[in-house]
């Protein structure tokens, strides 16, 4: 009897050495996770994205990010940067060449190659991505290495193209706007006048306008977004003075039209950025509202403002 319970007893504590041994295991396997990168944010000022036939270049400045000299969208290449650092490098799916070249992560049929560069311009890290294992994972080569690895990133994230790496918010108006001032417009023949705000009320021309009208339209300028950078200029339907914090800003709005007359696109400019960009066709009509958009409803259009 007495051996049978020291029987029980060893396999019991046998499946605890056992149990004990697999928790620590699994412990230990987490703490040494490798990383995939070794990068630090801090360290990168400037970030190149290739494929076969283009690249593209985005560079750090002293207080922002810049893609051919345009503003980039800062939020996006941190968050970019935050997940290729935390990319798990443990383990890999492959360490031959012809995976490399299958999983199209070779020095000659990769998809994507992304080169990391510190301040003074000398490469930090470079690597390859290529196919696609699964949503949202791409295989992913370390240049200089042989081995392939399935990371949670995606090509479609790093774009070729200006557009993909612009602050789309580069033309928004910041600060207190005081006055919005439509100079011209060419499909109206009323004259425009200005929208002031005064004592926090705003007017047009000494009569009061519609309050809330007033505050969307004005509102629109400081949430101004832009679709793009625009190839061509178009035909100038409207320039828009704009009164911020004694700092005067002028918009210019153009159209571009099809081959059959209709409109294409509109084209904004900013007098505090170079360049012309492509605007959404309702950002752009909800810009052009005339004087009598931002009246009462009960204040009669013909009368003299």
């Amino acid at each position: 009897m007495n051996s049978k319970i020291e029987w029980l007893i060893g396999i019991a504590l046998a499946q605890l050495v056992l149990i004990a041994g697999v928790l620590f295991f699994e412990s230990s396997s987490t703490d040494e996770k490798s990383a995939f990168s070794g990068l630090e944010e801090a360290r990168v000022h400037a970030m190149e994205v290739s494929d076969l036939d283009t690249s593209i270049r985005i560079e750090r400045g002293e207080t922002q990010w810049s893609v051919g000299g345009l503003l980039a969208d800062a939020t996006k290449i941190k968050d970019l940067l935050d997940k290729i650092i935390t990319l798990d490098g443990s383990w890999p799916v492959a360490s031959s060449a012809s995976s490399a070249e299958r999983f199209e992560v070779s020095n000659e049929t990769y998809q994507r190659k992304l080169s990391f560069f510190d301040s003074e311009g000398e490469i930090l890290e470079s690597f390859l991505l290529g196919t696609s294992p699964s949503y949202q994972k791409v295989h992913a080569r370390q240049a200089g290495s042989d081995e392939v690895f399935s990371v949670g990133l995606s090509n479609y994230e790093f774009g070729l193209k200006k557009d993909d790496w612009l602050d789309k918010s580069l033309l928004k108006v910041g600060g207190g706007i005081t006055s919005v001032q439509v100079l011209s417009r060419k499909d109206s023949d009323q004259e425009q006048k200005s929208l002031v705000e005064q004592d926090g009320v705003w007017e047009i021309e000494g009569q009061l306008a519609d309050q809330a009208a007033a505050k969307s339209y004005v509102d629109r300028f400081g949430n101004l977004r832009v679709l793009g950078v625009a190839e061509e200029l178009g035909e100038n339907v409207s320039d828009i003075k704009i009164l911020v914090d004694d700092k005067e800003l002028t918009f210019g709005l153009s159209v571009i039209f099809d081959d059959e007359g209709e409109i294409e696109d509109y084209v904004i400019r900013s007098s505090e950025v170079e360049g012309s960009f492509r605007l959404a066709s309702y950002v752009a009509e909800q810009i052009l509202l005339t004087d009598t958009d931002l009246l009462p409803e009960d204040l009669d259009p013909e009368e003299e403002i």
